[in-house]
């Protein structure tokens, strides 16, 4: 049985995700993908960052992450919804992470990922 943090993922959003720890072998999980639509870089100004994007996933052992290794971990997703192409993201930082709404639920991450 999924726990909530799954259902909610789902529930929210139908895109997956190819998530690689260090050294281990990559999984798909469903994710929700945050893309703002303005992403803007100009030097020697106020900016927001250009290839900078929030990933939500599952802390679960089967349809998410149990533990996460900022700047090490990848994850693999098309970076706009009509790309052909997926790109490969570097987990920058754990932005959040909650317990979830129970003991049988873990909970989410929130991750800002990088390209």
């Amino acid at each position: 049985m999924a726990s909530d943090a799954v259902n909610l993922i789902q529930a929210l959003s139908k895109e997956t995700v190819s998530y690689t720890p260090q050294g281990g072998a990559a999984k798909t999980i469903p994710a929700v993908i945050e893309r703002p639509t303005i992403q803007v870089q100009a030097p020697g100004g106020q900016a927001g960052p250009a290839n900078t994007l929030t990933l939500i996933i599952a802390n679960d052992a089967t349809d998410g992450v149990t533990s996460i290794k900022e700047r090490f971990d990848t994850v693999s997703f098309k970076r706009n919804l009509d790309d052909s192409a997926v790109t490969a993201f570097v987990v920058d930082k754990i932005v959040a992470q909650d317990n979830g709404l129970d003991a049988n639920d873990g909970g989410l991450w929130r991750l800002e990922v990088r390209a």
